[in-house]
């Protein structure tokens, strides 16, 4: 890690989110994904020290096909990515974030981001505010949107994302 950084274990948001949508079925074991003949390709950009804008803007471009310099090649693009992450901030149409989203979507991905957890205006948050992007607000296992999740007119579509102690569940 840097100067200042500390050092933090993973949540593994992104893998429980992958597991939501990808969730083998028919299988005995726990529940089903809502894709669940999806094949999912990991793709870990943010470590225990964080990262930059610039590692999350070169996974995109590298999950969607294009070249990443010093990477081989990866050959099986995605058709969909989805970033489970965010920050304060927006989305500006030269932010390399932008440029990165541009590249994928000319590739044919879609591109699906997190509103984000902040109770806050999705619009002053990236990725949230990039254009051209799905995202995804959460919500309440009995309904309405969860108190933490990001709103607003950047928001595209919401997913069950639980209310925590609210609805029974911490």
């Amino acid at each position: 890690c840097y100067a200042g950084s500390p050092v933090q274990d993973s949540s593994w948001h992104g893998t429980h989110t992958a597991g939501t949508v990808g969730e083998l079925t028919n299988n005995g074991s726990g529940g089903s994904g809502v894709a669940y003949n999806a094949q999912v390709l990991p793709v870990r950009v943010l470590g225990r020290c964080g990262g930059y804008e610039s590692d999350i803007a070169d996974a995109v471009v590298w999950a969607s096909g294009g070249s990443v310099e010093g990477v081989p090649d990866n050959a099986n693009p995605a058709e969909v990515i989805n970033l489970s992450l965010g920050g304060a901030g927006t989305c500006d149409a030269q932010s390399e974030m932008q440029l990165a989203f541009n590249d994928a979507m000319g590739r044919g991905t879609t591109v699906v981001v997190a509103a984000g957890n902040n109770n806050a205006d999705a619009a002053n948050f990236t990725p949230a505010s990039c254009s051209g992007s799905i995202t995804v607000g959460a919500t309440r296992i009995a309904g309405g949107r969860a108190s933490y999740s990001n709103y607003g007119t950047r928001v595209d579509l919401a997913a069950p994302g639980g209310g925590g102690a609210v609805d029974g569940n911490p």
